[in-house]
């Protein structure tokens, strides 16, 4: 097989890029003009927060039953699907005539974001069989993904200055369409046997659990105006999971299979993703703040230093494919987190002493970490799994790292009047992460489990 070929092609790898691209495209960009859609329709901003939460919580609550139905009736199914609800929600946003119908529209785009990840992800970890075409498949999809972050707030600016911010929603509807195109032409994978029994218990506890989980990082224990008990909330949490481990290890044909998370190949590669988001994700947050604030520079000048954390998403994940198919998976991950711990590492001295160039280097070594496990980490997860459980795989590995995400956030917080403890912190979660990741890995390497940790 030759490096620019593959037996798949790369039409399915491009498309799951495409989704990937608005998924992010449709953070970026709407969070730009949230003042301009709080005017539309006289909404004050704390109202037009949910143009952006309607949109994650839908997401995310439905990641777990997207992936589960992508398995039963087909991953490429899954994919259109979610293209098509979701180009059709983003029309409905451009000409929302009332604040409700937005909001519904984002609620909808988020639904079928998530048949698009879930059904996506699977579609392309099953096409790319073997290692290496696998690691260039996940490569492009990484590039395209990441170029969202990098053209993603100035190309949506562009886009609502010249023509509204409306045509932020409709630009999505050809994107969609040219999913949906490429989707068919990929090779068909066939579910589960439909006589199975669907799991409900299952996805209802788990989405349960996930609505609550989500609700209280975005708000609190708050409902409306009243507040409700922290404890009676964690109560809440702690019970709603259980439920959903109890009946995951009763009913024959679970939703998710919980013994493949026994393999510490598969609990090591986990840790990437989680570690990823708590001690680099978080930091798109954070690093901002700290460079206006701490060092005194300007919107514009922490706009263009941020490419230096961002660009690498979407420069290096095709320059390290040669590395990703010759290295063992734990030097491989446990590396990359060890390159983000070290990237923190020198960002929270250059904190600490104040110095700039310091801060800037830490912030390219970090993002060259992460560009380089980032996506590689879901298609040897993916690999772990059973064929018809790929689509529930994909959907806890976007769990991990959208809660991780949230957690991080949530947590970091009480740090930011002490930047330099913050990145430390990163540094702890990272370091931490890349040596129980590479111990982990390496152990079913060590005993000849290999397929355990998708090598291919």
């Amino acid at each position: 097989m030759s490096h620019e070929t593959t037996k798949a092609g790369y039409v399915p790898a491009v498309v799951m890029g495409l989704g990937g691209f608005i998924a992010t495209f449709d953070v970026t960009a709407v969070s730009l003009v949230l003042s301009d859609i709080g005017a539309r329709f006289e909404v004050d901003l704390a109202g037009s927060v949910w143009v952006m939460n309607g949109y994650s919580l839908a997401l995310t609550i439905m990641l777990i039953t997207a992936g589960v139905l992508a398995d039963r009736y087909g991953h490429r199914r899954s994919v259109v699907l979610g293209a098509a609800l979701f180009g059709l929600a983003s029309v409905a946003c451009a000409y929302a005539p009332v604040y409700a119908v937005l909001v519904g529209g984002r609620v909808l785009q988020g639904v079928g974001g998530s048949f698009i990840v879930c059904g996506g992800l699977a579609l392309v970890g099953r096409l790319y069989t073997e290692k290496a075409e696998r690691v260039r498949a996940f490569a492009l999809i990484g590039t395209i993904q990441g170029s969202a972050l990098v053209v993603g707030p100035g190309l949506g600016g562009l886009i609502a200055s010249a023509l509204g911010w409306e045509w932020i929603f409709l630009v999505n509807v050809p994107v969609c369409a040219v999913i949906i195109a490429g989707c068919l032409t990929a090779r068909d994978q066939p579910g589960e046997r439909k006589d199975k029994p669907l799991d409900v218990l299952g996805l209802a506890t788990f989405s349960a659990f996930l609505f609550v989980a989500t609700w209280l990082l975005l708000y609190g224990p708050v409902i409306g105006s009243t507040r409700l008990s922290a404890p009676l909330v964690g109560a809440v949490l702690v019970a709603l999971f259980a439920a959903f481990v109890l009946v995951e290890r009763r009913v024959r044909y679970p939703a998710v299979d919980l013994g493949l998370f026994r393999v510490r190949g598969v609990v090591g590669l986990a840790l990437v993703p989680l570690c990823l988001a708590v001690g680099y994700w978080s930091l798109m947050v954070y690093l901002p703040l700290f460079l206006e604030s701490s060092l005194g520079l300007g919107l514009a000048t922490t706009s263009y230093l941020m490419l230096f954390f961002t660009v690498p998403l979407f420069a290096v994940p095709y320059l390290v494919t040669g590395v990703a198919t010759r290295a063992r998976q734990s030097t491989f991950f446990g590396g990359g987190l060890a390159v983000v711990a070290a990237g923190c590492l020198l960002i929270a001295v250059g904190a600490q002493l104040r110095t700039l160039a310091v801060v800037i280097a830490g912030m390219t070594i970090a993002g060259i970490g992460a560009a380089t496990v980032q996506n590689q980490v879901t298609g040897a997860l993916i690999a772990s799994a059973p064929p018809e459980r790929a689509g529930s795989i994909a959907a806890v590995m976007t769990i991990l790292r959208q809660g991780g995400f949230a957690v991080g956030s949530a947590l970091l917080v009480n740090a930011t009047n002490g930047y330099p403890t913050l990145f430390a912190i990163c540094v702890l979660v990272t370091g931490v992460g890349a040596l129980s990741t590479f111990l982990l890995i390496r152990s079913d390497e060590t005993r000849g489990v290999t397929s355990a940790v998708g090598t291919g």
